[in-house]
């Protein structure tokens, strides 16, 4: 994390973009960060599903 911090101090990004860094070995946590950062900074619609081939609706 000492690098990713240097880059912020040199100004390569940004201070704000270090809340956007999770380092982890769980999958659970890493997806709960993902998700969560979606569904605050991004409007989810919900897509409709198309009928494949000879499917009925």
């Amino acid at each position: 994390m000492v690098a990713i911090e240097d880059m912020a101090e040199k100004g390569t990004i940004s201070p704000e973009d270090l809340d956007l860094v999770l380092l982890t070995d769980d999958i659970d946590e890493a997806m709960d960060h993902i998700s969560k950062y979606i569904t605050t900074n991004y409007k989810i619609k919900r897509r409709r599903r198309l009928p494949w081939l000879f499917e009925k609706k």
